[in-house]
């Protein structure tokens, strides 16, 4: 027998960060009810600070109010042990409030199983049905996940789960834990799967299960339109259509479709998810899809060397993000000192008495490109673009700091003009090559901007005062921070605040020595 969970309101909030809104999960769950869905999570269960515009809850009463009729459904919620946490000894008994179920995740460490067992066990005293699932099952060894299921067995909760947290099983991945744990799993308790869509296996996976031969009840966890943080999680409308088409079930899918095209669609077009490169290289490597995340977000480097720095991940630090850990290899992929001296030497030559104008690629130099060409017809500055070629506007120098923007330029062909960065100097000896690490600032998490080692590397030379054209900001709109389709960001709204954030604090800091002007509207523009 299979049952689905469809996890939209919970798993589906870390896109945007849970503020659905209260009509709106109100209506999302009704939605879900009128299908016919098995069981619906309405949320988090946390201490953390809340609002009534999203899916964290505090109390039963409050996932009472967000889903008044449940008609046949499940309702439950999750308490994350060691993210969004709370001791359940606060809520009713199962039999004063419309929850049903409580879903316990927890990490491979000994303390937080036990604290998940003793959470589970006030929650079973109290009459719910709990969920036991442990965060990136496919890190246990086969004796150690062995020893959860004894521990498992004597807790006989509703059901324990395969969870694939770095969306890395393959079939035969699948097949494997499920032969081990249904063998070893007592028989009373149900077997569920959860999953995300990195390798783009979670819908065949999930019909794998579907004809895994067993007396034992399962539960496929899913989302409307796959909406999950990274690569989504599986599509409850894919899932629902099929076991229909198999006879298994009769979802509603009209109501399904329904909450997709009026609720999750809308968010996608805001804020997409779904499979891309770094969370398929981050499963490669069974590793948290937000190390492949922040490295290809820092659009810096080539897949190749993002491949390389998740391969040089310790294998007891691929399961958990640790974002010191891997800027730090990054930092150490980049360092190569050099004497820049002479090439210092030379950059000061050019630009002493002259004004400096530098040009980021910015999509405002495209719509303000009179008013620069008009500067720069009557200023005459040394003008010195980053990251780019501009075909219209002759640089006097280009500077690079990262492979990734090198290799999309002509750089043999660029006459000596560029500066580069001592990460680059591998590539050619017809650089200026400057000190690379000199000129990152660790105190910021966009260290090495290529605008801001540019600015510093100037601030160094005793430039009094600089030009800047294209410094317009990040914005999640892709292709239109930038002059040319040819650069693209995918960053999320939480991600470009971070970086114009870290970008003005370092310009403020950079203007303590040296005057900074924008020529062009920027959002590290003060004024």
């Amino acid at each position: 027998m299979i049952k689905l969970l469809d996890c939209t309101l919970r798993d589906g909030g870390y896109i945007n960060n849970w503020q659905f809104g209260r009509k709106e999960i109100n209506r999302i769950a009704s939605c879900l009810v009128n299908s016919g869905m098995d069981i619906i999570e309405m949320g988090f269960l946390t201490d953390l600070p809340r609002t009534d515009n999203d899916s964290l809850f505090s109390s039963c009463e409050e996932i009472d109010r967000a889903c008044p009729n449940k008609g046949r459904s499940l309702i439950a919620a999750m308490i994350a042990l060691g993210e969004m946490e709370m001791d359940p000894v606060s809520l009713p008994s199962r039999s004063e409030c419309g929850l049903d179920m409580v879903r316990i995740t927890f990490h491979r460490d000994e303390e937080e199983i036990d604290r998940a067992i003793k959470y589970a066990k006030c929650l079973m005293d109290k009459g719910y049905m709990v969920c036991m699932q442990p965060v990136g099952t496919i890190s246990y060894t086969d004796s150690a996940l062995l020893e959860l299921m004894e521990k498992i067995n004597d807790l006989s909760p509703y059901a324990f789960y395969l969870v694939d947290t770095l969306g890395s099983f393959y079939n035969a991945d699948l097949m494997r834990l499920i032969t081990l744990v249904d063998n070893s799993l007592d028989k009373g308790i149900k077997l569920g799967f959860h999953s995300h869509n990195n390798l783009q296996m979670s819908f065949s996976n999930a019909q794998k299960i579907i004809e895994y031969e067993s007396d034992r009840e399962f539960i496929i966890d899913s989302s409307l339109f796959g909406m999950g943080r990274g690569a989504g999680n599986l599509c409850t409308e894919l899932i629902a259509k099929y076991t229909n088409d198999i006879g298994l079930t009769s979802y509603n899918l009209a109501s399904i479709l329904d909450a997709i095209d009026n609720f999750i669609y809308p968010i996608y077009l805001k804020t997409g998810w779904g499979y891309n490169p770094h969370y398929y290289m981050s499963a490669i490597h069974k590793c948290h899809p937000n190390y492949g995340a922040h490295l290809m977000n820092r659009q810096t480097l080539t897949m190749n060397t993002v491949n390389m720095l998740l391969q040089a991940l310790p294998s007891d630090k691929k399961h958990i993000f640790d974002r010191s850990l891997i800027d730090e290899l990054y930092l150490d992929a980049q360092r190569n000192s050099v004497n820049d001296d002479e090439a210092k030497r030379i950059i000061s030559d050019v630009t002493k008495g002259r004004k400096v104008l530098i040009l980021a690629p910015g999509a405002s130099v495209k719509r303000r490109k009179d008013e620069i060409t008009a500067f720069i017809s009557e200023n005459d500055p040394i003008i010195i673009s980053v990251n780019v070629d501009f075909e219209d506007i002759k640089e006097d120098f280009i500077f690079i700091s990262n492979k990734k923007r090198m290799l999309s330029l002509d750089y043999e062909n660029c006459d000596g003009r560029i500066i580069a960065t001592s990460n680059l100097s591998a590539l050619t000896d017809k650089f200026l090559t400057v000190d690379y690490e000199s000129l990152c600032d660790t105190s910021y998490a966009e260290r090495d901007n290529a605008g801001m080692m540019l600015l510093r590397l100037l601030s160094s030379l005793g430039v009094p005062k600089v030009y800047l054209a294209g410094f317009d900001g990040f914005t999640t709109r892709g292709q239109s921070n930038y002059f040319t389709d040819k650069l693209v960001n995918t960053a999320s709204d939480r991600e470009v605040y971070e970086k114009n954030r870290a970008i003005s604090k370092q310009i403020k800091k950079i203007k303590e020595a040296m005057d900074v002007v924008f020529l062009t509207p920027s959002a590290y523009d003060e004024k």
